[in-house]
């Protein structure tokens, strides 16, 4: 599905940013992984966070006035793998597993006819030869193409949505492309859900602040609202709801640096 771009909830600026968070009497960060605290891989595990990223999260969820999450289509035992307990709240499978800082997990279920459908898609792309592709989550399922070309990848991403049409007519799934690949998904809960509800349990008055790169962040970027604030990494600004961008995963790891020397200063 192709989405028009959509209206940003206010013009910001960084200046403007940084005088909004450290006045703040309490604020509240939350980042996707992949993308924006890790470089992409084609093998996910190898996907590790960005130089300097790791010791600056952990900086972060010790600082005052400050709540820290990640949230990630992963699941989260594939986020504790790779970021250990740095302090924050992780949210995997776009919202549909929650581990909090304390170590409490909080997960949800598809309906029985979702969950059916799901195991049955897999299935039908495995016996068309494309297992090798097919990543099963707990209310999805991903095929991943980012070891292909553009055309190749395309090719693929077509040939999957044949392959699993037949099961889908009415069904309660949609697919959604992902950077590297589209993912068949129940769409009662993601990104936003996760981040909307974590933003409950923040202090009153704390600012929400978002930093994500693809399609799924947007759903965060959309429910900021006039809030708080998205930050968009890499493309065209353009065409994301986030008021801010930054350039790469690199550009991340300098946002968080400031981050910690600011509320450092000011704590």
């Amino acid at each position: 599905m192709i989405r028009s771009a959509p209206q940003r909830a206010a013009a910001w600026s960084w200046p403007l940013f940084w005088r909004r968070v450290e006045r703040a009497p309490h604020r509240f960060l939350a980042l996707d992984y992949d993308g924006t605290l890790a470089p992409f891989r084609v093998n996910r595990l190898q996907a590790r966070p960005a130089d300097g990223a790791l010791p600056l999260l952990a900086e972060i969820a010790a600082l005052p006035g400050v709540g820290l999450a990640v949230l990630s289509g992963r699941p989260v035992s594939e986020l504790t793998i790779l970021l250990g307990d740095p302090g924050a709240v992780f949210s995997g499978n776009h919202g549909w597993e929650i581990r909090f800082a304390d170590g409490r997990t909080q997960t949800f279920a598809p309906t029985e006819k979702q969950r059916k459908i799901l195991v049955a898609a897999a299935a039908r792309l495995r016996g068309h030869g494309l297992g090798k592709f097919v990543e099963e989550k707990a209310a999805s399922v991903a095929f991943h193409t980012r070891a292909f070309s553009g055309t190749d990848a395309k090719r693929l991403d077509v040939e999957a949505r044949a392959i699993v049409a037949p099961l889908l007519d009415g069904a309660p799934l949609a697919w959604r492309p992902f950077d590297g690949g589209v993912e068949l998904r129940c769409p009662d809960r993601n990104k936003g859900t996760a981040f909307g509800e974590l933003l409950a349990c923040q202090p009153l008055g704390a600012f929400p602040v978002y930093v994500g790169d693809d399609d799924t962040d947007e759903d965060v970027f959309r429910a900021l609202g006039d809030r708080g604030v998205g930050v968009k990494v890499g493309g065209a600004i353009s065409a994301s709801a986030a008021p801010l961008r930054l350039a790469d995963c690199a550009a991340v790891v300098g946002f968080l640096r400031e981050w910690r020397n600011r509320l450092a200063e000011t704590s």
